[in-house]
């Protein structure tokens, strides 16, 4: 109740977010209570929005929020644990890309491809950068369109990472 004075509610990917209404306060907490939990905060975080549902296919169903937050949230948890190796997953996992495209448009999904850290990651993050405005017409093209333009020495990687990996 002390804060509410200092609170306010913003509307993030239709969902409510409360921030600090003051830059000031948000610094002095930023200081004393984000910085020397940081790794551990955002591998909590990285559970919260790794938590996906799951349909009668074994297909893994994100909400909006976790679409919007889970790659940050995997790239900022590091080398903790398994987060490295998750986020390669999830930039490659067909049904993450799907739904990310189809909630947000071409230009969010090309974004989390700046936490790519193999070469096949930062292929495909090139590849759906010339292919976005495409995407934008005709979201269902993102598969035949990542796997058309990728080099031939590189298509088995690709193929067996896309086609096989889920998100989940």
């Amino acid at each position: 109740r002390q804060l509410a004075h200092f609170l306010t509610i913003k509307r993030i990917d239709d969902q409510p977010l409360m921030q600090f209404f003051h830059r000031q306060v948000s610094e002095v907490s930023y200081d004393q209570h984000y910085g020397p939990v940081k790794t551990e905060l955002h591998v909590q975080l990285a559970r919260y929005f790794d938590a996906s549902s799951v349909d009668e296919k074994g297909k893994a169903i994100y909400g909006k929020r976790s679409l919007s937050e889970l790659p940050t949230q995997l790239h900022l948890a590091g080398n903790a644990f398994h987060y490295t190796s998750r986020l390669g997953q999830l930039l490659m996992s067909p049904d993450w890309m799907q739904q990310k495209l189809s909630a947000f448009g071409s230009r969010p999904l090309i974004e989390d491809y700046q936490y790519a850290r193999n070469e096949v990651h930062k292929l495909t993050g090139q590849t759906l950068q010339l292919v976005g405005g495409m995407l934008e017409r005709d979201p269902l093209q993102l598969a035949p369109q990542l796997l058309g333009r990728i080099r031939p020495d590189l298509i088995a990687d690709v193929s067996k990472d896309f086609a096989l990996r889920p998100a989940a």
